[in-house]
């Protein structure tokens, strides 16, 4: 994969398989649901690092994941789901006047 994307000296393949397993470790570890990299890069030195991160957890792993789920800045999510949270509802908001509620 890490050939695929772009990089090309053996090292740089290496680090770069290396970072691809800690980072599907983590996902499997953290329960996410998305775990994106974007942009990964090479510096000038052949050191891969990765730009920025994006992440996301399963809500019905929190039991799991107290100290993540600890972090959650609810001023970040919609108020609709926020409120539903609150109340104990799943909820999945759509576009226009309507809603998902189970």
């Amino acid at each position: 994969m890490a050939q695929k994307i772009g990089f090309s000296t053996p090292e740089t393949i290496n680090e770069a398989s290396d970072f691809f397993q800690k980072l599907y470790n983590l996902f499997c570890t953290l329960d996410c649901t998305l775990l994106e990299i974007n942009p990964m890069a090479e510096d000038n030195k052949g050191k891969v690092l990765c730009m920025d991160c994006k992440m996301n957890f399963d809500d019905n792993a929190a039991f799991r994941q107290k100290e993540i789920f600890k972090l959650r800045d609810w001023a970040q999510e919609d108020e609709r789901d926020v409120r539903a949270a609150q109340s104990g509802l799943n909820y999945i908001g759509l576009d226009g006047s309507i809603g998902c509620l189970a």
